[in-house]
């Protein structure tokens, strides 16, 4: 569950700033397997020095076992692309 206290150090690394979570929406990019598993896009917006500022970022859940490096939910995907 994503509550402001999860968020805050994610929100203040995507801002570069010191950031409090005011609201915020997760909406299903690629739904997994009905688990909960999947990749979302969790927006919103973050008090930064008393301002309000959006912000924007994408969460993968994956599941605990890795699975084919081929498949959307291997865990070193991206790192594997960029390299």
């Amino acid at each position: 569950m994503l509550d402001a206290s999860t968020l805050r150090p994610i929100v203040g690394r995507a801002l570069d700033a010191l950031a409090v979570p005011v609201d915020w929406s997760v909406v299903p990019i690629l739904a997994g397997d009905g688990q909960g598993l999947g990749v979302f896009r969790v927006s919103g917006s973050a008090r930064v020095g008393g301002e309000p500022r959006g912000w924007s970022v994408i969460l993968k859940v994956l599941p605990a076992t890795p699975g084919s490096p081929t498949r959307w939910n291997y865990p070193a995907r991206e790192a594997l692309a960029y390299e």
